[in-house]
């Protein structure tokens, strides 16, 4: 089965005008959420970029899949095991209590970990890993706990990628497309990413699932 998976970092209120886009085309897609940075802000540039307050959107993420990308996005590999475990359990517990759902993915905050953090993930009971390692083909990572993406909403590099998805004749293939919902307001490509989505409309062939789903469909996990 040809799959594609839509994953999106740090919850800001851009999510909101992504989700719609998502509803339009009936489609889904992994909101990875930091449970400990409720409303905060910061700047690209002169750009503010807000987060959301969780317990405030509960409806929103409502249909799709809530995983963690810890608790306030630090770089992991600079912790103590300790505090790996603190940052991605604590955010884990918290998300599930907001939203009364099991909260099984992870997305890496700054592309920085170690095997410190996949240990804790197959400990505290996660079925997925998303890292930002940039995958050339479509083939099915060998390990669940390490899935690179195809495309990056920062580079607006998904037209080719999803045209050679598309043309792959591979029986079973995988395309990660992740980012951050901010990048299509930042780059002005709110167009380029409805774009996108009309073309996976188009091809029925292509499923598109979230990351627990994916990893449940093709790994038999969860």
């Amino acid at each position: 089965m040809k799959i594609l998976v839509m994953s999106f970092d740090d919850g800001t209120i851009y999510d909101r005008q992504v989700i719609a886009l998502l509803r339009k085309y009936k489609m889904k897609a992994t909101f990875n959420l930091n449970s400990g940075l409720d409303g905060y802000i910061w700047y690209l540039g002169d750009r503010p970029i807000e987060r959301l307050v969780l317990k405030d959107n509960v409806s929103l993420y409502k249909g799709m899949e809530v995983a963690s990308h810890s608790v306030n996005h630090p770089h992991l590999s600079e912790l103590t095991w300790d505090e790996i475990g603190y940052q991605i359990g604590k955010d884990k517990e918290n998300l599930e209590g907001i939203f009364k759902r099991p909260v099984t993915a992870f997305a890496v905050p700054f592309s920085d970990y170690d095997e410190r953090t996949i240990q804790v993930l197959e400990r505290l009971g996660f079925t997925s890993f998303r890292v930002d390692s940039n995958n050339q083909d479509f083939a099915f990572p060998k390990n669940n706990l390490q899935i690179g993406i195809n495309a990056d909403t920062e580079y607006d590099d998904q037209g080719d990628s999803i045209t050679r998805f598309i043309k792959d004749k591979s029986k079973d293939a995988l395309y990660v497309f992740a980012g951050h919902s901010y990048d299509f307001e930042v780059h002005g490509t709110w167009d380029h990413f409805e774009a996108f989505l009309k073309r996976i409309k188009a091809h029925p062939e292509i499923k598109v699932m979230t990351m627990s789903a994916m990893v449940k469909h093709h790994y038999r996990i969860g």
